[in-house]
């Protein structure tokens, strides 16, 4: 396997070419962040790997989180002796491969860690809770920052200055200062999210009265170009290209919103936390929007005198008033129960009409998450409504609903349902079952009086 022409600069054997073969196939799944590094003589950037960054790829091949050892996982914390063991022990386990996840982005791990987590929500225990929460967090992040601290949060607007002013104390070393910005891209055309380091402007910085003095950082980023999270955080670049954290206290402002006083900032220090944030982007006309909740099971609806519902509204009648809101100064509408629920949908031969037999049905018991409810018009109507309230310049919010009905779900979640039997049930397992299986058996004999001659059970 080695054969092959070799020489001082590349390597031509057959055997690299296997390796790189072999290490195609492990490495498929991973990508790096893509970091800059500024070279020693300060002439050029590289995204050579370093050698951390090489070691954590090959540390990588023996830390997969595949099906066995989500498993592991669960049977030792299902029979760990107490929460120390799980949380000094188990959930280091789980950060450590989450931490290795984030960096190489391994979408299986991630996946086999995300379950893993969601399920640890639950634990009974609240120290359990409160790390899976905090691992959580940083998974759906896709980095690692929040782990050693919550970010400070500040809201602002789409089209807004994003000027980030830091005031740090002048023991802080200024060598090397550098701000990481993990956000989606300014091009609003592209999707895709990147890490990026920028070189702050640095002040010095006295307060006469206190006769303390600082470093006042600065970086002008120009406008907010679009919605979504944009997270900061200060760090120091050492020779080797590593980041380390900067655990001293300071404050963060939008220029825009807030000039920097120096006597009305806090400059308490916070040896816990690393010093990084996060500003929320909302859209520029969130301020101006006055905003009218509405049922629409409720407009123009009628009651009887024992106060049943005789006629449910629809999404029609909602567009037929658009016109009224839109004179009162709302220009914002939320809509609630949209979603699909379990109606009653049924189809009269004799008069060939569709009809409803459980309108009151809860409007919150949802049964799809992706389909308007039919009975209020299905996604005709409600496209019908979506396009005359542009025309007005009426805003439309669905409430959408994370949950859906235990009784009634459509299909298409049955393997997202949890099921459980109770001792009776259980002892009439047969052989070849297993608890699943008994649930399907039972729902089909529940209703196998009900099967027709042509059916199949399928």
């Amino acid at each position: 396997a080695e054969d092959g022409i070799r020489d001082a600069q590349e390597s031509r054997g057959l055997g690299d070419v296997y390796k790189r073969q072999v290490l195609n196939e492990v490495y498929e799944d991973a990508q790096l962040y893509p970091y800059l590094f500024e070279a020693i003589d300060k002439t050029y950037f590289t995204q050579n790997l370093s050698q951390q960054a090489a070691g954590l790829l090959e540390y990588h091949l023996k830390a997969q989180v595949d099906e066995f050892k989500y498993l592991q996982y669960v049977s030792s914390i299902v029979h760990a002796e107490n929460t120390t063991t799980i949380t000094n022990t188990i959930l280091r386990d789980i950060e450590e491969d989450l931490c290795l996840s984030l960096f190489t982005r391994d979408t299986r791990n991630l996946k086999y860690l995300e379950k893993l987590l969601i399920s640890l929500v639950g634990h009974p225990q609240i120290e359990v809770r409160d790390y899976a929460i905090v691992l959580l967090n940083s998974l759906y992040d896709g980095i690692d920052w929040q782990m050693r601290g919550p970010y400070k949060t500040r809201i602002s607007n789409c089209g807004k200055e994003f000027v980030l002013e830091v005031l740090l104390t002048e023991e802080t070393n200024e060598q090397n200062l550098y701000v990481l910005l993990n956000c989606f891209s300014f091009d609003k055309e592209s999707n895709s999210s990147a890490i990026t380091y920028h070189k702050p402007k640095i002040t010095h910085i006295t307060d006469p009265e206190k006769h303390t003095k600082y470093l006042y950082l600065v970086l002008d980023f120009g406008l907010f170009p679009r919605c979504g999270f944009f997270d900061w955080k200060i760090v120091r670049l050492d020779k080797n290209g590593k980041f380390a954290s900067i655990y001293l206290g300071g404050e963060e402002k939008l220029k825009s919103e807030s000039q920097l006083d120096l006597s009305k900032t806090d400059t308490r220090q916070y040896s816990t936390r690393p010093l990084q944030g996060r500003i929320v982007v909302q859209p520029s006309f969130v301020k101006e929007m006055q905003i009218h909740e509405i049922f629409v099971d409720l407009e123009d609806s009628e009651f009887d005198a024992e106060g049943k519902l005789t006629k449910v509204g629809n999404f029609q009648k909602v567009r037929e008033n658009l016109s009224s809101y839109k004179s009162s100064g709302i220009n914002c509408l939320y809509l609630m129960g949209v979603l699909e629920r379990d109606n009653g949908k049924t189809y009269d031969p004799e008069t060939k009409q569709v009809y409803y037999k459980r309108m009151e049905a809860n409007p919150l018991s949802v049964t799809s998450r992706d389909q308007p409810c039919e009975m209020l018009g299905g996604a005709k109507e409600l496209s019908n409504l979506v396009r005359d309230s542009k025309n007005l310049d009426i805003k439309i919010i669905i409430d959408c609903i994370a949950r859906i009905s235990s009784s009634r779900s459509h299909r298409k979640y049955l393997e997202h349902l949890v099921y459980t039997l109770d001792a009776v049930s259980y002892t009439h397992l047969r052989a070849h079952e297993t608890p699943e299986h008994l649930v399907c058996r039972l729902l089909l004999e529940k209703k196998k009086t009900h099967i027709r001659a042509h059916d199949t059970l399928e």
